[in-house]
C-alpha cells in the first residue's frame, strides 16, 4: 500500500507518469485508488493445480527495463518497457505468532497471519473471545490503517470492561459424568481450549468410592461449535439447548 501512496502523490504532482501495478489481491481500498487516478491494473490468480502465482521477468533492454507479465484473468501476455521499476518488499510473520496462537487458540491462515472472525462485521475480532487484532498481525499494513484498527479493538475492549456483568452463549457444551470414561478426545478437537479434566470422586452401587477422569466445560470460553459433541465416543459430551434426544425428539415429530 505504501508505494500506491507514493504514486498517488505523483500523479498529484502533476508527474506525467503511467503507472501499472501487478498485485496477487485486490481490496476495494486498492481498487478505487486504481480508478481514481486511472492506473491500468494487472491481476495475478493463483493457479489452482499447482498453487503458485506467476511472476513476471525483468530484463534490461537499452536504457529501460523490459517487463514481462502473465495476466492469468485475462489471458494474454504483457510486455511493458518501464523507465522504473518498484519492488513491494514482503513481510513475514513473527516466529513467535504460531506459539501465541497455541496459547490463545486463536485462528492463523497458512501463512501464520492471525486471521479476524469476519472481514466486514467483526474485522478486530478474532474467533475466540476476549481476543482482539489490530496492526500487521492480520498481514501487510500501513501506519493510519493500523491505528484506526488499533482504535477500534480498544472501543471494543472498553465495551467489556464497562459492564458490570457479561452475557454468554448459553448453548454450550456440558458433560454428562457418569458417561465420560475421561479419553481426552473431546479436549483434543475443542478449537477454543474451553475443555479440561479433572479426577473426581463417584460413590458406587457397593458403597464405595470411585476417583475417575472426567470432562469440564468452561461456560465462559465455550462457544457452543458442536465439535466435541460429535467427537465423544462414549456419548457423555453434549450441547445445550441442542442435544442428541431433543433433535432426535424434533425429527420423530417431523415425520410423524
Amino acid at each position: 500500500m505504501k508505494e500506491i501512496q507514493e504514486l498517488a502523490e505523483k500523479h498529484q504532482n502533476r508527474w506525467k507518469v503511467d503507472s501499472v501495478k501487478f498485485a496477487n489481491t485486490v481490496t476495494p481500498i486498492f481498487f478505487g485508488m486504481c480508478r481514481r487516478n486511472s492506473w491500468d491494473m494487472v491481476k495475478w490468480k493463483i493457479d489452482g493445480n499447482s498453487k503458485t502465482i506467476e511472476t513476471h521477468v525483468l530484463t534490461p533492454e537499452g536504457k529501460k527495463l523490459k517487463v514481462q507479465a502473465s495476466d492469468l484473468l485475462g489471458n494474454r501476455q504483457l510486455h511493458i518497457d518501464a523507465d522504473l521499476v518498484v519492488l513491494a518488499a514482503a513481510i513475514e510473520p513473527d516466529k513467535s505468532a504460531r506459539p501465541l496462537a497455541t496459547k490463545l487458540t486463536a485462528s492463523m491462515d497458512t501463512n501464520d497471519f492471525f486471521t479476524e472472525a469476519h472481514p466486514k462485521l467483526r474485522p478486530v475480532e478474532s474467533p475466540t473471545a476476549g481476543v482482539f487484532l489490530s496492526g500487521t498481525c492480520q498481514g501487510p499494513k500501513d501506519i493510519p490503517e493500523t491505528v484506526s484498527q488499533a482504535g477500534a479493538a480498544a472501543s471494543k475492549v472498553i465495551g467489556l470492561l464497562a459492564k458490570d456483568k457479561l452475557t454468554g452463549n448459553p448453548c454450550v457444551a456440558h458433560s454428562n459424568e457418569m458417561m465420560c470414561n475421561g479419553c481426552s478426545t473431546c479436549e483434543r478437537v475443542c478449537p477454543y481450549g474451553a475443555i479440561t479434566y479433572e479426577e473426581k470422586e463417584f460413590r458406587m452401587p457397593d458403597r464405595t468410592t470411585q476417583v475417575r477422569r472426567i470432562a469440564k466445560v468452561n461456560p465462559a470460553v465455550c462457544q457452543g461449535c458442536g465439535a466435541c459433541t460429535v467427537a465423544c465416543p462414549s456419548g457423555a459430551m453434549d450441547l445445550r439447548g441442542f442435544a442428541t434426544s431433543q433433535i432426535m425428539a424434533e425429527v420423530d415429530a417431523i415425520c410423524k
